[in-house]
């Protein structure tokens, strides 16, 4: 998939080995102009193959990836290839070079045949900046009867594959709001995104999934996401977010954590009140709670316990004997008291 610049990246899933036969390739400039045809007669010959071996589901910008080039025909005596990748760049090894820039390779001079087979390993370079959403490699290789490409006899084998990016996250919050935490998230581009799995941690070690949400499949859009927990823990809350392809390659985006005290949300109703008033209250920890009534000289008129939780909890008063003036209600919590101020008519 696509980059997460707030992510962890790894390369997801086992290696790729992508063989094409009788898939027509185009090359710009090089030894051929075109491909293996520009030296050699190039009929595709089922009975062989060329494949590309190493390269990854996904590729990490800067990393090195060692990559081999598998000639195989029944027929042929020696044998050469030619790869072009859409960035990054070639590395030579023995019996290949650079050709036309770094970015395409070929064969120093002919391979013998072994056993119907011929490889060339060597390594790519993935870009370090400026990383594409996918880089496409086209390979080409020739099964030569060593007459030096007159006459018949040579045989040409073609293939192309691309190699997204892992998705990147170019944003990705977490915010406390009230009772709950807002998870936004964005992505620059996407390749192959199926959906997004929001998880949540108390310890940053054991994380369980809260929601799923699709993604945009392929796109060069940017796009915004968001989640909110409603339940978030008491406590500290670690989130991440796990991007997973079509495929089901996965990769998780960096972890972003918020510390969630006991809070208490509250508000009283009607205020002024006349005869009766009820204080509706709820509290991000579950655990009783003691509520004091005290008048403008600071003398407690009345007290009770009421169970909170992350539930509205309605506590109903009966003010229709107090005095007019101005109340203090003192919900006092295991951290800092709640106070509301009570106007009775």
């Amino acid at each position: 998939m696509k980059s997460f610049g707030l992510r962890i990246l790894s390369i997801l899933g086992s290696i790729a080995i992508i063989a094409l036969t009788q898939v027509h390739v185009s090359f710009s400039g090089g030894v051929s102009s075109t491909n293996c045809s520009g030296c050699h007669n190039s009929p595709e010959n089922p009975a062989g193959s060329v494949q590309l071996l190493g390269a990854p589901a996904e590729y990490v910008p800067g990393v090195t990836y060692p990559l081999t080039i598998k000639l195989t025909d029944p027929t042929f005596v020696v044998g050469g290839f030619s790869i072009q990748a859409s960035t990054g760049t070639f590395t030579p090894s023995a019996g290949t070079q650079n050709i036309s820039g770094t970015n395409r390779l070929t064969h120093t001079s002919p391979q013998v045949a072994s056993g119907g087979m011929a490889t060339w390993t060597f390594d790519w370079v993935a870009p370090a900046t400026g990383a594409p959403a996918s880089v496409t490699f086209d390979f080409a290789a020739n099964a030569a009867n060593g007459n030096g490409g007159s006459g018949s006899g040579d045989i040409g084998y073609e293939g192309s594959t691309s190699v997204p990016l892992p998705i990147e996250l170019s944003q990705f919050e977490a915010e406390v709001l009230g009772l709950s935490v807002l998870l936004k998230w964005e992505t620059q581009a996407e390749i192959n995104n199926d959906f997004f799995e929001i998880q949540r941690s108390q310890d940053g070690f054991d994380f369980q999934t809260l929601e799923q949400i699709n993604g945009a499949g392929t796109t060069q859009e940017v796009n915004q996401y968001s989640f909110t927990d409603q339940t978030p823990l008491s406590g500290s809350n670690y989130y991440r977010i796990k991007q997973v392809d079509f495929n089901g390659s996965f990769s998780y985006s960096e972890i972003r954590s918020v510390e969630l005290d006991e809070l208490i949300v509250g508000t009283i109703f009607p205020n002024p009140a006349q005869s009766t008033f009820k204080l509706s209250v709820e509290s991000t920890v579950s655990h009783s709670a003691q509520i004091e009534v005290f008048d403008i000289l600071g003398q407690k008129i009345e007290s009770r316990i009421v169970d909170l939780n992350d539930q509205t909890q309605l506590v109903q008063f009966n003010c229709e004997n107090w005095l007019p003036g101005m109340y203090k209600i003192v919900l006092q919590s295991s951290h800092i008291p709640k106070t509301w101020n009570l106007i009775k008519k």
